[in-house]
Formats: structure tokens, C-alpha cells, sequence
């Protein structure tokens, strides 16, 4: 690894260990409050836990260990429709409990015909198809920009 590269892996790994910190702090002092608890299993649960499955699943297998964190990097769409992927899916098996929310993704259950098994975890469960899903839209990203280049 040159200087560079290895300057840039710490400095992700000290944001994403001072992010993951901050986080914890604010979710253990809004468990304290009743209002916030609704919005604690909300951000927890179906923001966070896809997100960490894309980061993970992009970085040991997509990218290989590889980010181009430069100012030239590309927007990678498919990374965002992976989160979303897992998103939606803890929304569906755990609406939650936040008044007007919890009857859209109700809502969508029956408009889809989708009824969640009582043995089935939101947090797994999205945290799987967060997972599948970057490697299925990754992979394919990844092919187009080698199609992309090879062309050039």
C-alpha cells in the first residue's frame, strides 16, 4: 500500500468508527425517551442495518477492497437502489410505529399480497437482501463500466 492509499483507509475507518459511535450515543440516550423510541427502531433497523450489509457486501466483494474515494469517482446508482432494496424489505416485514408511516408499508403488505412469517427478523431479513442486492446490481455495474472502458 502507498501512503496515500493507506491514509485514506484510516481516515474511513476513524469516520466510520466516529459515526457508529455518535449513532449508539444518540440511540442510547433516545431510548430514554419515550417519543424517540419509535424513531430509534426506525432508523436503526431500516436505515442503518441495509446500509452497513451494501458496505459490507461492496467492499469484500464488488470492489474488492478497492474504493475510488477520489474527486473523479463515479456516482454508483446501483449502491443506492441496494440500500433501498433492503429498506423496503425491513419495512415490509416491520412497519413500525411511527403514526402515518406504519399504514403506508401496511398498506403496501396488502396492495402486494405480502403477510411477514412471525419466525422472519426485519433486521436479517434486510439485512440479506441489502446484501444480495449489492452484489446483484454491483456485479452488473461493475461489468458495464469494464464494457464501458474495453470500449474506449
Amino acid at each position: 500500500l502507498t501512503f496515500l492509499q493507506a491514509s485514506l483507509q484510516t481516515q474511513f475507518v476513524c469516520c466510520v468508527v466516529i459515526l457508529g459511535h455518535g449513532m449508539l450515543s444518540l440511540t442510547s440516550f433516545s431510548a430514554f425517551l419515550p417519543v424517540f423510541r419509535r424513531y430509534t427502531n426506525f432508523l436503526i433497523g431500516s436505515v442503518f442495518v441495509p446500509l452497513v450489509a451494501v458496505l459490507i457486501a461492496d467492499w469484500f466483494v464488488v470492489s474488492a477492497g478497492s474504493w475510488d474515494l477520489s474527486e473523479q469517482s463515479s456516482l454508483r446508482p446501483a449502491m443506492f437502489a441496494a440500500w433501498f432494496s433492503g429498506f423496503v424489505a425491513y419495512q415490509l416485514v416491520n412497519p413500525g410505529y411511527v403514526n402515518g408511516w406504519n399504514d403506508l408499508w401496511i398498506w403496501v403488505q396488502q396492495l402486494i399480497g405480502f403477510t411477514p412469517p412471525t419466525w422472519l427478523a426485519a433486521s436479517w431479513f434486510a439485512l440479506v437482501v441489502g446484501a444480495v442486492a449489492t452484489l446483484v446490481f454491483g456485479l452488473a455495474e461493475r461489468a458495464a463500466r469494464r464494457r464501458r472502458s474495453s470500449a474506449r
